[in-house]
């Protein structure tokens, strides 16, 4: 017998090994990753509550499990986050088999799944930390590629995520020192300000966002959903995970001060960023600076619903990404280019990538009727609560991205020199099509529907008792 929370570190990684010989032939590769993601997504759903209990004849149990000792244990919360985890990778290895992202990619994800499963069930703290570092080790091959040499977005993004590991791991020290000596309180004013600051590096406030423009103008748009989406989910469940086991972090105001001022200033220079934004890599990346900016607000609120919102917002970030990630990809390997103004006339090359974009776009910015306004929506309502003010800059970061995407479906629409597709197109090609037509229905439901995505983020909520 096998105890489930290291299966779902297993599973993945074994899989990631026997893909990786076969990484060039897409659609094996493909199935084979999506049948694993699936299936933990089945597993994380499934696991056993006790130690007595079994599932698949007996083979798998629940409960936790002791290794060197140390404690895995997967909670109902972390249960629901790997789940979303694993689903939003089966879609992604799906999308991959149709536009190529490199034979890397699915192994490397596989492996990120496998990682991040270590991070969500290890109840060590400082373990957790250097689980993170790792997937941060990966994420940045995966950035890269099939691209040899230096290129700014990787480097950048280890670089600046390593920064935080000392600060944690220094934390973590002082928590372990505190907990062996629970008279000695004097360690715990350092560690809060240490875990702050980590936290806030990884959540890329300013100044500590210099990677983020460069992986979104380099990297290939899959990636970055696992970057920008899954990471970043896996990053919060560390941080609610801190504020779930430690009262004296989660009782300081000194955290909530800190990231209200970040998200402030994250919102501020992305906002003003975006002005100025002439190419897909530079709009994507300005997107984010005030979708992150709003993230770190929200964790500033010091209450349930601001952490609840926090887990909507990046959820409906990853569906916007997905979008926006396949009408980037299709548009980059028609023009060649990331410059929006050679996208000139893709309307008439591609229809479908053009509504993506254009799509993916507003809902990165939040406009409504998209998939990321219910989000930033519920956000500034949190904010307002607070701040007025705060509230009013998140709209200003959120009008200046709408503004920006505007220009850019101005200049999609706009006349261009490519060739111009018929009005008939062959069974085949059509064909090639489908995905990204799932993917646009699957958006536009979730713009009309988003209850499910709601009811996630409240199930997250009702197991951890963080301010209850």
């Amino acid at each position: 017998m096998i105890s489930a929370p290291v299966l779902l570190i297993v599973a993945p990684l074994a899989v990631a090994a026997a893909v990786y010989p076969i990484r060039r032939f897409t659609a094996v590769a493909s199935l084979l990753s999506t049948a694993t993601a699936l299936g933990m997504a089945w597993l994380a759903s499934a696991i056993p509550e006790t130690a007595g209990e079994a599932i698949l004849a007996g083979r798998v149990t629940g409960g936790a499990q002791t290794i060197l000792g140390r404690t895995l244990a997967a909670s109902p919360a972390d249960r629901l986050v790997l789940m979303c985890l694993s689903l939003a990778a089966a879609v992604l290895f799906l999308l991959a088999a149709r536009l190529h992202p490199g034979g890397i990619f699915f192994p490397g994800l596989l492996a990120l799944l496998g990682i991040s499963a270590a991070v969500l069930v290890s109840e060590t703290f400082v373990f957790s930390v250097l689980l993170l570092e790792l997937t941060a080790g990966a994420a940045a091959i995966l950035l890269q590629g099939a691209r040899f040499g230096s290129i700014r977005g990787p480097w950048r993004f280890f670089v600046l995520q390593t920064l935080a590991v000392p600060l944690l791991l220094v934390a973590g020290w002082q928590i372990d020192f505190q907990a062996a000596n629970p008279g000695q309180t004097g360690l715990l004013g350092p560690a809060v300000m240490f875990l702050t600051a980590g936290f806030a590096i990884y959540l890329a406030a300013v100044p500590f966002h210099l990677w983020i423009a460069p992986t979104a103008g380099e990297a290939q748009p899959l990636s970055q959903v696992v970057v920008f989406g899954l990471l970043q989910m896996v990053a919060l469940g560390v941080i609610a995970e801190a504020l779930e086991s430690f009262s004296w972090f989660a009782d300081s105001p000194t955290p909530y001060q800190w990231f209200t001022l970040a998200g402030s200033l994250t919102i501020g220079l992305g906002a003003a960023l975006m002005l100025g934004a002439d190419s897909f890599g530079q709009l994507t990346g300005c997107s984010l600076m005030v979708d992150m900016g709003a993230l770190l607000m929200l964790l500033g609120t010091k209450s349930r619903d601001g952490l609840q919102a926090a887990w909507l917002l990046l959820m409906l970030r990853m569906a916007s990404l997905v979008v926006w990630g396949y009408g980037l990809s299709v548009t980059r390997k028609s023009t060649g280019s990331d410059q929006i103004e050679r996208a000139g006339g893709l309307v008439g090359r591609s229809r479908l990538a053009t509504l993506a974009l254009i799509l993916g776009g507003f809902s990165l910015a939040g406009l409504p009727l998209t998939p990321g306004f219910p989000a930033r929506w519920f956000a500034v309502e949190l904010i307002a609560r607070d701040s007025v003010g705060r509230a009013a800059l998140l709209l200003l970061g959120t009008a200046s991205g709408v503004l920006a995407m505007a220009r850019m479906t101005r200049g999609l629409l706009g006349p261009g020199t490519g060739p111009r597709q018929g009005p008939a197109v062959r069974w085949p090609e059509w064909l090639k099509e489908t995905p990204l037509a799932l993917v646009l229905l699957g958006a536009i439901a979730l713009a009309l529907y988003p209850r499910p995505i709601f009811s996630v983020a409240a199930q997250i909520m009702a197991h951890l008792s963080y301010l209850r």
